[in-house]
């Protein structure tokens, strides 16, 4: 009904289209509405939120008359953009006090922390035996290639003996 609709003012759109975006819509609706009902969560809205809140406000699958379950309800996710690919136009957010709740980490400058000591002994640690192992190596590349250049003069010797003999 509403795709026939669309389709007279002269867009070209299918029933599955209709029905995906109006689905898409119902779930941002229900993320919003969800957000917001937590309680110290910033409030957040969407375009048309009082509009589809006064057709879904009705509806008991959105407002259920009464809740039979005993277990807390997870947290879900409260980023809104990523889960409505073709819908992301739809939601803004309210900007709130955003300072209110969250905590600046300052860099203090002087004493450093025990574990901070610590992990700077580790780190020289690790620096210093990566070191070692490279060092190492080395020595033993540079020993294979001795090893081989004296080879290849064994087998340049032999071959030069078995020439003289032709």
């Amino acid at each position: 009904m509403i795709a026939q609709d669309i389709k007279e003012t002269g867009f070209i759109v299918i029933v599955t289209q209709t029905e995906n975006k109006w689905k898409n819509i119902r779930k941002a609706y229900m993320t919003v509405k969800d957000h917001n009902s937590r309680s110290g969560n910033a409030p957040k809205t969407c375009k048309f939120y009082d509009e589809l809140n006064e057709i879904f406000s009705k509806s008991s699958s959105i407002t259920p008359v009464a809740l039979a379950s005993s277990k807390r309800k997870t947290a879900v996710s409260t980023t809104v953009g990523n889960d409505y690919s073709s819908d992301d136009e739809i939601f803004e957010e309210v900007e709130a006090d955003r300072h209110s709740g969250k905590t600046e980490k300052k860099s203090k400058k002087g004493k450093k922390s025990k574990l901070n000591r610590e992990l700077e002994a580790w780190s020289k640690t690790l620096c210093e035996d990566a070191e070692k192992r490279e060092l190492a190596r080395e020595k033993r590349h540079e020993a294979m290639i001795a090893v081989q250049n004296r080879k290849i003069a064994a087998f340049t010797a032999v071959m030069n003996k078995l020439l003289e003999k032709l």
